[in-house]
């Protein structure tokens, strides 16, 4: 089956795929919800037919924002790493794979169903067996119904079992670990001693001639950048604050609208014994109050769900989360039938809970109001300055309509440093800012763009200095230091060739380091990954190219080091079984990932695939949207 995928690929097509995720992704949320008819709307993608409309996107969007944001991602990093553009082809993705799965007519049995849910570790007790009422209440969290867990569960393992078809014929050649591994695990025993230039080391000064040839030389060393002059208007949210106010009433409105954000709800720390009948719950919780462990007092049958630290709306039982939460303290409760048969309730550690009061949280809350409102005129504000410019308004004209701050620039690089190469103050934060500078034409203002700090510039190129080559007398002083540096930097390479051949003479490096200042680097073994902090890694990759006994100068960007390669050591046989294994497991992961790749690049020719990553990003990012209008 693997060769006919190969065939129906043609050329091989190398890319990473994430394909755990892709799996993942359409286990969990089916392909149901990626395609609904959304008439009227273009769709953001179209297979053979078949769309991803909008309304699809937009949720998938939503959802898996929702899951960054939860890792510390914002939205606007989320659009700047590419989130849409990654979602849309992951949906593509994932409704080729569920073509296939048709087109191949793979079936998953009821049996094979039942088997993978009762192996889940996430549905089974401590004794490793299937417990159902920890699926049930697992199912009742996620918000799934039987029916349609068991519908996912059935694709999921549709998937695996057309992944795991290509991969299975996977077969390493025992010298291809071998070498890899040889090679990997080597370890190289090695001293090191830096040789630092000195700043102050007296070489000859240059004459003119000297300096001369050597700009020409290096003449496009001292080209001077293209330099642009801009003017421009920034808005930003920090502006906005001080013409905003809060009142006493609005603060108080806010504490009880978000009262919940400021209160702390009690949590106990529950567990639960589940019992066939009442009368095995009654015995039960008759051992408990003779002081018996719960594990004992479920010996003649039931079992001991440890459901945690709890608040009282994450208790999904009524019955149990109102005699939990209704008990004075610690310690188990009678029997009482919850949702999933008998139990008997055990309450353990208590953390109280608590309000935050008004007076103590009034900033934090006039601080968000502050900044809310201050969002707020920012977009009536922005819009009304990119209305006044495309009604023929100037850049400040419209400034001074809106009370706002002309800035001139009379000449900012790329990096956004002046003609005498010092950083300019007081330019917008972020680079969108020099990209559009030196994107626009002259002349002409720009769109409406966001700094990416919250904050908004217009901007108008006013004139262009082309890049030019600097004259002689323009570079003469730092020609002439740049010329003493290298004169420098030859003369301590110099010395160091001269103490390497000492060493190799049979000199001891901590000796010639006293004659530099300097203690060497006398290192345990290290392979080529490993890292020793006094080593630059430069210096690492040159030991691994010496031979036994050899010495060499290393000149890097780090400094001068006299190296000197002790000994040669075969792979560390404490970690040898480890080491190979895991080698060989990510070897035959990236063979795996090469036929997945391979397969998934054969399903895009197949099928007619097209996409709207612009309409993609417009949803995304609706204000853009809007502001770009």
């Amino acid at each position: 089956m693997l060769q006919a995928m190969r065939n129906s690929v043609g050329s091989t097509v190398v890319k990473v795929l994430l394909f755990g995720l892709l799996i993942i992704s359409f286990a969990i949320w089916g392909v149901e919800d990626m395609f609904r008819i959304a008439v009227g709307q273009d769709p953001v993608a179209e297979i053979s037919g078949e769309e991803i409309t909008q309304e699809a996107f937009d949720l998938r969007y939503r959802r898996e924002l929702a899951q960054m944001r939860a890792n510390g991602l914002d939205d606007q990093t989320a659009l700047a790493i590419g989130m849409p553009e990654a979602i849309l082809d992951r949906m593509v993705d994932e409704s080729l794979l569920g073509r296939e799965i048709s087109a191949l007519d793979l079936t998953v049995t009821d049996a094979a169903v039942a088997d993978a849910i009762r192996k889940d570790p996430a549905f089974q007790n401590e004794l490793g067996q299937f417990d159902r009422l920890r699926y049930q209440q697992a199912l009742s969290y996620l918000g799934y119904n039987e029916a349609a867990y068991v519908r996912l569960k059935r694709g999921e393992l549709a998937q695996q079992a057309l992944l795991s078809s290509m991969t299975a014929e996977v077969a390493l050649p025992a010298s291809l670990t071998d070498t890899v591994f040889s090679y990997i695990g080597e370890r190289r025993r090695f001293d090191v001693l830096p040789v630092p230039v000195d700043p102050n080391q007296a070489v000859a000064e240059p004459d003119e001639a000297a300096l001369k040839a050597y700009f020409e030389e290096n003449a496009e060393t001292y080209r001077a950048p293209e330099l642009r002059a801009i003017t421009f208007v920034r808005m930003s949210t920090e502006a906005m604050v001080s013409q905003v106010s809060v009142d006493d009433q609005e603060l108080r409105d806010a504490y009880q609208a978000s009262i919940a954000t400021y209160t702390t709800p009690e949590k106990r720390v529950l567990t639960q014994l589940q019992f066939p009948n009442e009368d095995a719950a009654k015995a039960g919780f008759a051992a408990l109050q003779e002081g018996k462990t719960p594990q004992e007092a479920v010996a003649n049958g039931g079992s001991v769900i440890e459901l945690g630290n709890l608040t009282r709306d994450q208790v999904i039982d009524p019955a149990l989360a109102e005699a939990a939460f209704g008990a004075s303290g610690s310690g188990p409760l009678p029997p009482l039938q919850g949702l999933f048969g008998w139990i008997v309730p055990v309450v353990g550690a208590i953390e109280a809970g608590g309000t935050r009061p008004f007076e103590e949280v009034s900033g934090e809350i006039r601080v968000r109001l502050l900044q809310e409102k201050a969002s707020d005129a920012l977009f009536g504000l922005t819009g009304a300055v990119e209305d006044a410019i495309g009604s023929g308004s100037s850049l400040e004209g419209a400034a001074q309509q809106y009370g706002l701050d002309v800035h001139k620039v009379d000449a900012v690089d790329a990096n956004g440093h002046g003609a005498d190469g010092n950083p300019i103050e007081g330019l917008p934060p972020g680079n969108k800012f020099l990209q559009t500078a030196f994107s626009e034409e002259s002349g002409l203002e720009s769109l409406l763009e966001e700094d990416g700090t919250g904050g908004y510039f217009i901007l108008r190129v006013e004139s262009v200095t082309p890049s030019r080559l600097r004259t002689y007398d323009e570079v003469v002083t730092r020609l002439r230091e740049d010329w003493l540096a290298e004169e420098r930097l030859a003369a301590t390479v110099a010395k160091a060739e001269a103490l390497a051949e000492r060493a190799r003479a049979g000199a001891d490096l901590t000796t010639l380091g006293e004659e530099v200042g300097r203690t060497p680097i006398l290192g345990a073994p290290l392979t080529r990954s490993e890292r020793n902090p006094g080593v630059p890694l430069p210096v690492l990759s040159d030991a691994f190219t010496m031979a036994q006994g050899d010495v060499r100068v290393s000149e890097t960007p780090d400094g001068i080091h006299i190296i000197r390669l002790q000994e040669v050591l075969p792979p560390d046989p404490a970690n040898t079984e480890v080491l190979r294994a895991n080698l060989s497991e990510q070897i035959a992961s990236g063979l795996e990932d090469v036929m997945l790749a391979e397969f998934q690049s054969g399903l895009r020719k197949r099928y007619e695939v097209t996409t709207n990553p612009t309409l993609a990003r417009r949803i995304a990012d609706p204000m853009s949207a809007s502001t770009s209008n």
